[in-house]
């Protein structure tokens, strides 16, 4: 056809779709009524067009396609077209091909081992040829199709080709041997405050899951969805626990990210599930963290932070000096348990954090002081505990301060006015301890 040919005269367009037999994310197939009707010019002169859309079904064993072409020319006819299968998807095995306007089966036959040829097809405007067959199961990852189509029956001659149409799709996904991963893990938080992947900054970059082949590269797929949970392979869960906030994202270019998921319940070593909506990628568990009753970003100088817990009648703060501006400092009261032998804790257990040295107090409501007979500031002793010494609960009495006791050291024991019991120690830096008095 000439350039000048007069616009109300009836263009060619022809349509070429790959699908699968199942998707990670629907493309279109086939035609629409709109599509077809509708001139499509491609940037061809002539205005013949093709559209591909390509789709994979990733299994255990294989990989399942299917390809059809839909000619979207009004006056001419598709004849033939050859479809290359992308490096790293194998050769096509058991290919099939079936058309709309004939009972008789097109015969697709294989150039080379990447190349699927269909000659003879004969299809009209608006008339589909279908292919299908099987590939050995790629690895995980983003592979690019590519299509060709003629007028000629036997895909020869010059000029006669058809031009793609621009809603051809022709990149698929393999989401076999995908896995899923922790590429910004969640940080400490407060409890009920937003996570993300700076410890107590909840405006801190997010959470962020990426998709993974088995060689920990990023796959750059699009559109997968994400679902955050919280694991129950690193903590025993706080009572009606759950996770709440941004717990679902989509993946762009092969990442998800979660600005705000909370927790309600402070406990220790939290750890997040991710997993995709398709089953066949591998799910993945984050690094433990903690959720804290108080988590502080210290200023300059002097740090300090106070946890009050009703229910125990126990109040834990803690004081630390000259601290780099943005030291966390974290408290919470009743998420370890601590003993020492041939003593009661009374007071809630206190379990802190901060990098530097500190001075702790644990206050002990005079309600929960008069339950003992016992009940001087003089006979109340710290039972500490710290990742320093590990030992289950296990913890050990502190001495005493002195000018040759290191921390950490009872530092004084006051009762108040109110009645109210109050012990201070002293505490090395650099420890994970929890304390009860």
């Amino acid at each position: 056809m000439s350039r000048n040919r007069p616009a109300h005269v009836p263009r060619r367009i022809w349509r070429v779709g790959t699908a699968v037999a199942v998707l990670l994310v629907p493309l279109a197939l086939g035609p629409s009524t709109a599509a077809l009707a509708k001139t499509v010019s491609c940037g061809s002169p002539a205005g013949k067009c093709d559209l591909v859309a390509v789709r994979l079904t990733s299994g255990s064993a294989a990989t399942t396609f299917t390809v059809t072409l839909t000619n979207e020319a009004t006056t001419q006819q598709l004849g033939s077209a050859q479809v290359t299968v992308p490096a790293g998807l194998g050769s096509p095995t058991q290919m099939a091909c079936t058309t709309s306007n004939s009972p008789t089966a097109c015969a697709p036959t294989l150039i080379g081992s990447s190349t699927i040829q269909i000659l003879d097809l004969g299809l009209g405007f608006g008339d589909t040829a279908t292919v299908t067959g099987t590939l050995v199961a790629a690895s995980c990852g983003v592979y690019a199709w590519s299509a060709a189509v003629k007028q000629s029956n036997d895909f020869s001659g010059s000029g006669n080709a058809f031009t793609q149409d621009p809603a051809s799709v022709l990149t698929t996904v393999v989401t076999h041997g995908c896995r899923l991963a922790f590429a910004a893990q969640p940080a400490d938080a407060q409890r009920g405050a937003g996570i993300s992947s700076m410890t107590g900054n909840p405006s801190g970059p997010p959470i962020t899951v990426a998709v993974e082949n088995t060689a920990g590269t990023v796959v750059p797929i699009t559109g997968l969805a994400i679902t955050l949970s919280l694991a129950t392979s690193c903590t025993q869960l706080p009572a009606g626990d759950s996770l709440a906030g941004t717990v679902s994202a989509t993946t762009v270019a092969g990442a998800a990210s979660f600005a705000d998921p909370s927790i309600s319940a402070s406990a220790q070593e939290y750890c997040l599930e991710a997993s995709a909506a398709a089953p066949e990628v591998a799910p993945a568990t984050s690094t433990p963290f903690n959720i804290d009753d108080v988590l502080t970003l210290c200023p300059s100088g002097t740090c300090f932070a106070s946890d009050p817990s009703p229910s125990s009648g126990t109040i834990g703060s803690v004081t630390a000096g000259s601290v780099v501006p943005g030291t966390p400092l974290a408290i919470s009261i009743g998420v370890e348990g601590v003993s020492c032998s041939g003593y009661t804790v009374t007071s809630g257990v206190v379990t802190y954090d901060i990098a530097d040295p500190s001075v702790v107090s644990i206050e002990i409501a005079k309600a929960v002081v008069d339950e003992s007979p016992n009940n001087g500031a003089s006979f109340y002793q710290v039972c500490f505990d710290s990742s320093a010494a590990p030992s289950s609960d296990a913890g050990t009495l502190l001495p005493d301060c002195s000018a040759t006791t290191p921390a950490p050291c009872v530092v004084a024991r006051t009762k108040t006015r109110a009645g109210d019991v109050i012990v201070t120690f002293s505490s090395p830096g650099g420890v994970d301890p929890r304390a009860g008095v």
